[in-house]
């Protein structure tokens, strides 16, 4: 099967095609979790309309009964911040009520005013039920990759590692509205192509590049993520995993993200993922 790019919009399920966008199904609105299960097929319908300009809205993909973060998965970002590259996968669970659309404004929080960072991630779209699974079958599970933007108020994630269970949580740190701007658009394939999946991944902030690397780059690829976190949760079609970021977070430099900033992530040939700070 070859690749497809589609979206959940105001017109309906989009596919990009060679002419522009094309509708092909009527629904309106974030693309159910169980439909996402049959996502192969939906996306090689024939169009039932052609868009003649771009569509006015672009909604979140999915909305996620569980949403996953994975940690330290690209060696450069374990060295810039000074650690060990993981031999075993670090991920938590955080709230799925975190997701938002691509060019949404996501506000800083009142807890965390000073050190809002940024990481650019590849999120996978699980397709079907899924626990304890191989990671060779664990491809077949993958329905979809899109863009995430990994926002992460830092001052409480540094506490929440300072105090353990004790304070402020990881997924506290996390799960803040709107840290998850999740799209805008998502590469549907079929297994060979996972295999092989080697996408650059970008941001720029304020048009500046922070981040530039290439998911192939990752500690553990998408297949040995799904399996290890199926290992200990069961996956339902519609849940995400966000696979980790790369070298360039502003924690580094303490560059932080500031009322204003635009944010803009690239992921392969994926319409780019914004998001826009306010206060």
């Amino acid at each position: 099967m070859s690749t497809q790019i589609i979206a959940a919009s105001s017109a309906g399920i989009i596919r990009l095609a060679s002419g522009g966008w094309e509708v092909i199904d009527s629904h309106i609105g974030s693309i159910p979790s169980e439909r996402w299960a049959g996502i192969l097929d939906l996306s090689s319908k024939p169009a039932i309309a052609t868009l003649p300009a771009e569509p006015d809205t672009l909604f979140e993909p999915v909305n996620p009964g569980n949403f996953y973060l994975v940690g330290l998965n690209y060696t450069t970002h374990a060295e810039e911040v000074g650690v060990a590259v993981p031999t075993e996968l670090m991920f938590s669970p955080i709230s799925a009520a975190a997701v938002t659309r691509s060019g949404s404004a996501v506000r800083l929080p009142d807890e965390d005013l000073e050190e809002v960072d940024f990481e650019a991630e590849l999120a996978i779209i699980i397709g079907k039920p899924a626990h304890q699974v191989c990671v060779e079958d664990a491809y077949g599970v993958i329905a979809g990759v899109t863009g995430c933007i990994d926002i992460s108020a830092r001052g409480v994630l540094m506490e929440a590692l300072a105090c353990g269970n004790s304070g402020p949580t990881i997924e506290q740190s996390k799960s803040f509205p709107g840290f998850k701007p999740l799209g805008p658009a998502v590469l549907v394939a079929g297994e060979d192509t996972w295999r092989a999946l080697d996408l650059r991944i970008a941001t720029r902030i304020n048009g500046e590049v922070r981040q530039n690397d290439r998911t192939s780059s990752m500690v553990f690829n998408i297949a040995q993520v799904v399996s290890e976190i199926s290992k200990a949760h069961r996956l339902e079609a519609g849940d995400v995993i966000s696979t980790g970021t790369p070298a360039g977070v502003g924690y580094v430099t303490s560059t932080y993200l500031k009322e204003g900033d635009l944010i803009e992530v690239e992921i392969g040939d994926l319409p780019v993922l914004t998001a826009r700070i306010c206060r």
